[in-house]
């Protein structure tokens, strides 16, 4: 009678010597997964340098909102401008200045008149003057007045927090332009308690400009 010999499985050590392939499943998973993660850094990298930039702030004329020395993350997009948004203007083609920027509150903008009586800043948007409410200007200090400014198309107004020592559309011969506003800064990062993290992640991939206040 004929018997059939069925060999015994081969050992790990065997099936390596005859040539089987050990699994690597698991080594792959963890090369996409880190290519992926590289490809989303390196985008994510792209995306924030073309839509941001960093403030470093040099200057006393934004005193209390900012300090010279503080670090601001400012949005390049200046499409939806408002009164009241702390600008990075650039005023490189100015004599007056003698630097490449600055940064100062908007406070008014085309078409508007502005004002100061007594001490106090006045505001026509079309429907009359109105007393600003601007609880961001550094206390102490009464402003000199100064007669009624009408702007005209694209021209903006523009002054600094601290206006004891601000250098701004008060002094100036020639009105600035909405055009040269290269940056609206983000409110969160004026704020020393704000969202740290954030600064944190941005600050890794943005490069500097100075702004003078």
């Amino acid at each position: 009678m004929n018997t059939l010999n069925i060999p015994d499985p081969p050992v790990r050590g065997e099936m390596l010597r005859r040539g089987a392939k050990p699994r690597t499943g698991w080594l792959w998973a963890v090369f996409y997964l880190l290519l992926a993660l590289l490809i989303a850094l390196l985008a994510s990298n792209l995306w924030i340098r073309t839509h941001y930039f960093i403030v470093d702030v040099e200057g006393r004329s934004m005193e209390d909102t900012v300090l010279g020395g503080d670090v601001l993350y400012a949005e390049r997009d200046t499409a939806h401008l408002s009164r009241g948004d702390v600008v990075v203007i650039d005023v490189s083609q100015s004599r007056h200045f003698g630097v490449e920027n600055i940064i100062k509150r908007l406070i008014a903008v085309e078409g508007d008149r502005i004002k100061c009586e007594d001490g106090v800043v006045y505001l026509d948007t079309g429907a009359g003057y109105r007393a600003l409410e601007e609880d961001y200007v550094k206390p102490g200090y009464v402003m000199p007045d100064f007669g009624e400014v009408a702007l005209g198309e694209g021209e903006i107004f523009v002054m600094g927090d601290n206006r004891q020592v601000s250098d701004d559309s008060r002094r100036l011969e020639e009105p600035l332009k909405r055009s040269q506003i290269i940056g609206v800064i983000l409110p969160w990062s004026m704020d020393e308690s704000g969202f740290s993290f954030g600064k944190f992640f941005i600050r890794g991939f943005l490069s500097g400009d100075f702004a003078f206040s």
